[in-house]
This record gives C-alpha cells, sequence and structure tokens, in this order.
C-alpha cells in the first residue's frame, strides 16, 4: 500500500529516430516496443522498399528481424534500476542494424542461440494491441504487456466505433 500511495507518474521523451524520411516516435524503456519497432523497421530499410521485403522472401527477413530484435531487447530493463544507455543507442544505430541484417541469411533459419536471446518466456497473458489510422494517414499503435495476473481478460472488436 505504501509503494503505491508513493507513486508519482514520470514523463520521459519518447525515443525518436528517421527511417526511410519518416520520424519514427516509440515508447521509451522500460517499454522495449518503441527500441525493437525501430530496429526491425531499420533492419528491412535496408533491403529496399518495397521490393527487398515484399512476398515471401519479404515474410522471412521479417521473420528474422523480429527473431534479432527480440533477442536485442532481452538487455534493456527499467532504467530507474540498470543502465540501458548502451542497449537503445545499439537498438536506434544504423550500424547496428547492419550488423544484423549481415546474420539474416535469405536461404535459411537458425536455432535460437544463432540471435543472441538469454531465455524464453513460453507462457504469455498479458499482451493486448492496436493500430490506429485517420483519414490523414497518420497511424499510431500501441502494444501493451502487463503479464500473468493482471488486467481485465476483456476483449473488444467493434470496427464500426472507428
Amino acid at each position: 500500500m505504501e509503494d503505491l500511495l508513493s507513486y508519482r507518474v514520470r514523463v520521459k521523451e519518447p525515443l525518436s529516430t528517421r527511417i526511410l524520411g519518416y520520424r519514427l516516435l516509440g515508447m521509451p524503456p522500460p517499454s522495449s516496443g518503441g527500441a525493437a519497432m525501430m530496429l526491425v523497421l531499420r533492419i528491412l530499410s535496408l533491403y529496399g522498399i518495397p521490393s527487398g521485403v515484399s512476398g515471401p522472401l519479404g515474410a522471412h527477413r521479417l521473420a528474422e528481424a523480429l527473431k534479432h530484435a527480440f533477442a536485442v531487447r532481452m538487455n534493456l530493463g527499467d532504467p530507474d534500476f540498470v543502465d540501458v544507455t548502451k542497449v537503445v543507442s545499439d537498438m536506434l544505430s544504423p550500424k547496428f542494424a547492419k550488423g544484423l541484417k549481415k546474420k539474416i541469411n535469405d536461404e535459411k533459419t537458425f536455432d535460437p542461440k544463432h540471435y543472441g536471446g538469454k531465455w524464453n518466456q513460453i507462457e504469455d497473458h498479458g499482451t493486448s494491441h492496436m493500430s490506429i489510422i485517420d483519414s490523414e494517414r497518420n497511424a499510431v499503435s500501441m502494444t501493451s504487456t502487463i503479464n500473468g495476473y493482471f488486467g481485465a481478460l476483456f476483449y473488444l472488436h467493434a470496427p464500426e466505433l472507428f
């Protein structure tokens, strides 16, 4: 109860990077989604858009980029308790993305050790996602993971509301 009573909201600057001429903003740590999304998009941009990411080969490259990003994001944590500066810097770095792209083979996939992941969360019970695009083609997406035993366990699908 004392912890809840002393809780204060901390407003943080979003992560920001430019990819393919677009400015992308994302949630900073302790969220891992912003940095991971930016890393995946940077890797994919190195293949050329849209030709390098289209069709079955594009789907393979996306899956491989996601595997690398999910492995790297395991090095993130709550910046109130651990220094994540280098990890975030790497995840936003064009040079770092080029290094990961070199590890992607268009002919095959690899076992988990290749991607550098440290552990695997087998059961995830708390991730939700929404994407919104307005009439001017501005897009916002949000993924929220609260894990475990929290949340209402309620799903709303009502496209007519949007």
